[in-house]
């Protein structure tokens, strides 16, 4: 399960909660003052740890989960692409 930064708008209090993906948005509880008055902070950075993908078969992740390594569905990295450079 992935980890989500959390800010609430009455203590200013930033704290974290590991959620499923289809939780992330569902209002948090502070874990300083107990409010539900809470969002959840845009991440610029992360790291993969390792794990299992989402399973889409199973109504899991969001489909920004399931998007290339450009976020527009396209991986532009390591790949072979037959191309014109080839004459088979």
């Amino acid at each position: 399960m992935p980890i989500y930064e959390y800010r609430c708008k009455k203590c200013e209090q930033r704290f974290e909660l590991m959620r499923r993906l289809g939780d992330r948005d569902n209002p948090a509880t502070c874990t300083e003052c107990g409010s539900k008055r809470t969002v959840r902070s845009t991440v610029t950075a992360f790291a993969v740890l390792g794990g299992s993908s989402p399973n889409a078969g199973m109504g899991e992740g969001e489909s920004e989960d399931f998007m290339g390594d450009d976020g527009h569905g396209h991986d532009h990295g390591g790949g072979f692409d037959m191309g014109d450079d080839f004459d088979f």
